[in-house]
């Protein structure tokens, strides 16, 4: 028999060691939970049984994309978004301009396609062109001075400006962009950049000052426009300039203006608070309730579940020979979306909102008006019976409808007007309409409306798939219920990713969340639970957790504190006691 070599022990280490590292090595690798999720470099989703609505998010993208520009200012490069395909005017003394309201509802949705820029340069662009005393409008606002403090309707490359006068809806829209910035990436250090000798901050109270100032009534206690639809700047009356007040004009009070504003009061607050000044945000607070209180007691209709279009000042021309209070508007999906409405008429808004879609026979959300107002009421032409901004259809309104519809706790109607928006846009492909009318057979010759394709995308981002992100926490709330589904995207500026996949197993009554995310803050789970079910346990990852339940209006929520990374959430369900 061979002898052994003296290294022979060693060897034999060393051959038990190969063998047992990939085995250890496995036992230090968890498996990822959650394969499959989709790229989130690439904004995505998909339900289940709807390809329809997976198809709406490359025309989004490319309708973002298309409608992005940019240009040099006397602080740096503005970036920023036209309007739509027909507000870029190609060889033209002015070759687009970027909107104040636009803005707004657009940047929701623009921070997943584009970078910090585009949250910040427009609104610092807007301050720096802050009106003063003296400052005219390029088409001369019909002889009547603004005042300092006003935020112009547009900004351009020609550093012109041009105030809608007849709308009060300008500075609430600029203020609202600048709070998405600030709750997004900004800081209070942004809040003290100077902007043509002044700290941001300063211009933006100075634009709600002016609003408050000018434009708040002291005796109804409302915000005050001309006679427009409730959000439209069209005015009624005839004039040269149908978005400009002249020295004779009717003056109103709008359930739109009332909610864009209490919104803007509360969001600049926050601003305030974070800067430290305390005494000034307590006044803007105060300022929103007392708005609120006018609102309810002057606008609201109990015994008909919805805010009026509007009032007409009592120093103005008597109303019309016919019954307006009747006509259901738009408004009210503005004062769900923007937080004006109360929990007790959150329902009956939603309701009225859906009958009058109903009554007027439209096939989607977004409804302006019913019933429209009469033929010759608005003496501009476009302004005909479900035309325009009288009562046709527009999906910049529906989105937002939708939004909050599903914020309010009744994701079943924000469910059924997203999906039949999804099967309106699977008819064009590639195009969203500025509006439309099937009564008339007329649609707007905008098909690239860039407002619409982002507050759909944000009624299906954070609506239908749940996701609230900001710098402070991110909720992931999928409103999916007994549907599967899955959704990808990145914040850009920040460069935060989350990712998804939601299932449902009725035989097994589970539900599971696989999640991925490189957000590493405070992560609140609330899956939408499928009707009729109740929370019996969760475990996250296999680990039982503790979970709560929310109930908000018709919708029951899981409630739970998740972890960053990737994990595994499962909920077993069994029948709900109450049948909710």
């Amino acid at each position: 028999m061979a002898r052994l070599s003296r290294h022979a022990p060693w060897a034999v280490v060393l051959v038990l060691l190969a063998l047992l590292w990939r085995p250890l090595l496995a036992l230090g690798q968890q498996p990822d939970p959650c394969p499959g999720l989709p790229d989130p470099t690439v904004p995505s989703w998909n339900l289940d049984q709807h390809p329809e609505l997976a198809a709406m998010a490359p025309t989004i993208q490319s309708i973002l994309e298309q409608a992005r520009v940019r240009y040099q200012s006397p602080r740096g490069v503005v970036d920023g978004y036209t309007a739509g395909i027909t507000y870029r005017y190609p060889g033209g003394a002015v070759p687009f301009y970027i909107f104040a309201r636009d803005t707004a509802t657009i940047l929701p949705m623009a921070r997943y396609f584009a970078g910090d820029s585009v949250l910040r340069s427009a609104v610092e662009e807007f301050a720096r062109l802050q009106y003063t005393r003296s400052t005219v409008s390029v088409d001369g606002d019909l002889g009547l001075l603004v005042g300092p403090g006003a935020l112009s309707g547009t900004i351009s490359p020609d550093f012109q400006v041009d105030k809608a006068t007849e709308t009060s809806d300008e500075e609430a829209s600029i203020i609202l962009a600048a709070v998405l910035a600030y709750r997004l990436h900004a800081d209070a250090a942004w809040l003290a950049t100077p902007i043509a000798g002044q700290p941001l901050l300063d211009r933006l109270n100075l634009a709600m000052d002016w609003l408050l100032t000018h434009r708040l009534d002291p005796d109804a206690g409302l915000i005050k426009r001309g006679h427009t639809t409730d959000w439209g700047d069209v005015k009624m009356e005839p004039a040269p300039q149908p978005t400009d007040i002249g020295p004779d004009h009717v003056w109103t009070y709008s359930i739109y203006d009332q909610a864009i504003v209490f919104a803007a009061l509360r969001g600049l607050a926050e601003l305030n608070v974070a800067a430290g000044r305390l005494d000034t945000a307590r006044r803007y607070l105060d300022q929103s309730r007392a708005l609120r209180e006018a609102a309810t007691e002057r606008l609201w209709q109990p015994g008909r579940g919805y805010f009026r279009i509007h009032l007409h000042a009592s120093y103005t021309p008597e109303p019309h020979p016919f019954d307006e209070d009747a006509i259901v508007a738009i408004g009210n999906a503005a004062a769900l979306y923007y937080g004006l409405a109360t929990g007790d008429q959150a329902q009956p808004i939603v309701l009225s909102l859906e009958a009058a879609r109903l009554r007027a026979g439209a096939p989607k959300a977004g409804l302006t008006l019913d019933p429209p107002y009469p033929d010759g009421t608005f003496l501009q032409v476009q302004m005909a019976e479900r035309n325009y901004q009288n009562g046709a259809l527009w999906d910049w309104w529906a989105g937002r409808q939708i939004s909050a519809e599903y914020r309010s706790g009744f994701s079943r109607y924000g469910d059924a007007h997203l999906l039949q928006l999804a099967a309106d846009w699977a008819q064009h492909p590639g195009s969203v309409y500025e509006w439309e009318s099937p009564w008339t057979s007329r649609r707007s010759k905008d098909d690239r409306y860039t407002g619409a394709a982002a507050v759909v995308g944000e009624a299906i981002v954070s609506g239908l798939f749940g996701i609230t992100l900001d710098r402070f926490a991110l909720d992931l709330a999928p409103r999916l219920a007994t549907r599967g589904g899955a959704i990808g995207l990145t914040d850009v500026p920040s460069g935060t990713q989350v990712a998804y996949r939601y299932t449902f197993d009725p035989a097994a009554s589970r539900a599971e969340l696989c999640y991925r995310t490189s957000f590493r803050g405070p992560i609140t789970l609330r899956p939408l639970l499928p009707p009729r079910m109740h929370l019996k346990r969760a475990s996250l990852d296999g680990a039982p957790l503790p979970a709560r339940q929310q109930v908000v209006q018709e919708d029951r929520y899981a409630l739970i504190d998740g972890a960053p990374g990737a994990h595994r959430l499962t909920l077993e369900l069994e029948p709900s006691a109450d049948a909710r």
